[in-house]
């Protein structure tokens, strides 16, 4: 019996709710399964694809959301003024009558599909017309018009979603209803359908009304640059996703940024089909903060192209056409992490040059990401895809976390631009400073012997009218060359490639730390760490030229937005660099959830100070041990460089259920340990990196009812 056979996905469906509802296994004295196999039972439902139907049927049969009224209630909004917050009113009325116009529509859309009388790609159209009627034009012509049609727009890109993604499984549960409540002991069980259904909450949708202008912003003419407060876990990639598709529907060029990469593709997946089908892709972009720095600084011509045509002596590249592509255009190699340059070899023009696919950024639950596929049933209509619009197109930022995009790391930093040049002079002059740095430990000596290498001459003469250059590259080359292994590079055998740590992540493809890279790259061939050495040396020996640095701060866009776990925790500091961006207006949503459960303990026993290494790791030990023992989940996150430390001693593998997340493993595997974390029994040691925009979503009722979070 495979999986597609009807029996089979009966079967596998009321299997997977008697495992999620902890009723397979062995019983105790009352009749209850015994905690083990209740766990072994959630976590086969957690970790196979199988069951996403069973997650999600789980998780809204015993999680109770809370009323709308008192979400509107509960929610708060302030503005900054010459760094001084004061409180204001939220239109609690509008919201409300916001939220029922949505509710109304929504459930209209989703009756019609139901009984047959609506497909998606007729609701897409439907919804594509809708919105061409009221096209504002830029932010600044936000009237009325347009903010009494985003109720309907929301619900039907929110419809087309919960169709999309779970259209499927609702409508071949209702076809073998009788099956499926049949508990096979004469009872019923009584499922109610509608709990597959992946639909968004009630704060998602009023998070997008207020960020959108529908809570009292109508009578200011303007769309107004606002950032919202979500507590992290409750769904911010689909506020995002759905923003963006009614905001591209509207006429408008939209660029949603985050400050990973892994985030950045993984929300892109999410909605992509939806992108498609509302005929918005071109207009829809999705990116890390460096490349959208990198796309924002090719609008008025590429400067790396027009540097190697300088240097080359190569006819000046045309000035761009248009700025806009249906994807992020690839960002090149970065320079300590971040964004730097795309590779052009001698001989080639800028044009010429050879580009990487666009990069696509998976399907999820609402508020938990999931590698399942889309419905089969929903068709993509490809004609619907029109051509992104031209660099007059205004744009909206949406900013996810902004807090740290506007922070220190960010603001204030530069966008530096690098050319690497591939000349083989330049490789050989590679070559021969690594080689001379054993024999001249000193930077002096190192120069002087450079200098008087017939490789350098060679490669002076090839770029003669830029000797000054050429030199001061060469003593970059010297300054480098004794610390090629700072940041140490990872080696991935599977790719045979040299990667650097990126935010959550190893960048194989464009991470450069100028020429140390290039060192580590010779350091390891004579290592003999390379299976195909001559491969890895022709990408990694360039002539590294720097052609521009770009600040961060010089971001343009018409109108900003975003969304934050963390907006009410903001420093003076960030909350004046925010206004000098226009950014005043402020809101924050409470948890559909309820309050939290999660509490710090300041002063308890939560903080310990260890006085040996050993120690520490025998804490960690003793500490995840006893929350497994309790029926709890753990998750320990090691500050940079430590998590190795730990998970190679001895007192790891004395933690039963351990789970070890890092920026090394592959994005399929990632995600496995993050969904299975949040489920009693078991314990996950993480790096630093997913402290932060890392959904550990909780559908455990077992650790739910033990004081977890069922969203953090």
């Amino acid at each position: 019996m495979h999986e597609q056979g009807s029996w089979s996905y009966c079967y596998l469906f009321k299997l997977g709710m008697l495992l999620g509802q902890g009723k397979v296994g062995e019983t105790d004295s009352s009749g209850k399964v015994v905690a083990e196999d209740d766990r072994v039972g959630k976590t086969i439902v957690a970790e196979f694809k199988h069951f996403k139907d069973v997650t999600t049927m789980v998780w809204n049969e015993e999680v109770t959301q809370r009323e709308v009224g008192s979400v509107v209630a509960d929610a708060v909004a302030w503005r900054v003024e010459r760094g001084v917050r004061r409180d204001i009113a939220l239109d609690a009325d509008a919201l409300n009558a916001g939220y029922e116009l949505y509710d109304t529509e929504y459930q209209a859309c989703f009756e019609k599909w139901k009984a047959n009388r609506l497909t998606p790609e007729e609701l897409a159209q439907q919804t594509i017309a809708a919105a061409a009627a009221v096209q504002p034009g830029s932010s600044l012509q936000w009237d009325a018009s347009v903010v009494a049609a985003l109720p309907m727009l929301l619900a039907r890109v929110f419809c087309y979603f919960t169709i999309s993604k779970s259209g499927e499984s609702f409508s071949r549960l209702l076809e073998q209803a009788d099956k499926v409540n049949d508990d096979g002991e004469g009872g019923s069980n009584n499922f109610n359908m509608d709990n597959v259904l992946l639909k968004p909450h009630c704060t998602q949708v009023l998070t997008v009304l207020q960020m959108l202008g529908y809570g009292g912003q109508a009578a200011s003419g303007e769309l107004q640059r606002q950032l919202m407060q979500i507590r992290t876990g409750e769904g911010k990639s689909i506020i995002l996703g759905a923003c963006s598709t009614v905001l591209a529907l509207l006429g408008f060029r939209v660029r949603c940024v985050c400050y990973s990469d892994y985030l950045s593709r993984r929300d892109y997946d999410l909605f992509r089909e939806l992108f498609e089908s509302f005929g918005v892709l071109g207009l829809v972009d999705y990116s890390t903060i460096s490349e959208y720095s990198e796309a924002v600084t090719k609008r008025k011509g590429d400067v790396r192209e027009l540097t190697a045509a300088l240097l080359l002596g190569q006819p000046m590249p045309e000035a761009p056409v248009s700025s806009s592509s249906a994807l992020v255009p690839p960002a090149g190699p970065r320079l300590g992490g971040r964004p730097v340059s795309t590779s052009l070899a001698a001989g080639s023009s800028g044009a010429g040059a050879k580009k990487s696919k666009g990069k696509k950024r998976g399907a999820a639950a609402l508020t938990e990401l999931d590698d399942a596929p889309s419905a089969r049933g929903v068709a993509v209509p490809q004609q619907n895809v029109r051509p992104s619009m031209g660099p007059s197109t205004p744009e909206i930022l949406l900013v996810d976390e902004v807090d740290i995009f506007f922070g220190e790391d960010f603001y204030g930093q530069t966008h530096n631009q690098v050319l690497p040049l591939d000349v083989p002079e330049a490789a050989a002059m590679l070559r021969a400073v690594w080689r001379l740095h054993a024999s001249h430990p000193g930077y002096g000596g190192l120069v002087r012997a450079v200098k008087a290498s017939p490789e350098y001459r060679a490669l002076m003469a090839r770029f003669a009218e830029w000797s000054a250059i050429i030199e001061r590259e060469v003593e970059a080359m010297c300054a480098d060359a004794p610390c090629f292994d700072d940041p140490r590079p990872h080696y991935d055998s599977g790719l045979d490639r040299l990667g650097y740590k990126v935010m959550d992540g190893i960048d194989y493809e464009s991470a450069v730390y100028r020429y140390r890279t290039a060192f580590a790259h010779l350091h390891a061939a004579g290592s003999n760490v390379f299976r195909d050495p001559a491969a890895a040396l022709r990408r990694a020996l360039k002539l590294q030229v720097p052609c521009g640095k770009f600040s961060y701060a010089n971001i343009k866009p018409e109108c900003i937005l975003g969304v934050s776990g963390t907006l009410e925790a903001l420093s003076a500091y960030e909350l004046k660099v925010m206004e000098r961006y226009g950014i005043q207006l402020y809101a924050s949503m409470p948890s559909v959830y309820g309050e939290t459960q999660l509490k710090f303990d300041k002063f308890g026993d939560a903080i310990h100070i260890e006085a040996s290494l050993d120690g520490y790791h025998r804490k960690i030990t003793d500490e995840a041990n006893r929350k497994v023992r309790e029926g709890r989940a753990v998750i320990v996150f090691f500050e940079a460089g430590k998590l190795d430390a730990y998970t190679s001693s001895a007192y790891f593998k004395k933690v039963g259920g351990a789970n070890v997340l890092h920026e090394r493993l592959d994005p399929k595997a990632r995600d496995f340990i993050i969904r299975k974390a949040a489920t009693h029994g078991q314990a996950t040691f993480a790096s630093e990196a997913f402290g932060r925009g890392t959904d550990f979503f909780c559908k455990d009722s077992k650790l739910t009812n033990a004081g977890a979070p069922p969203a953090d």
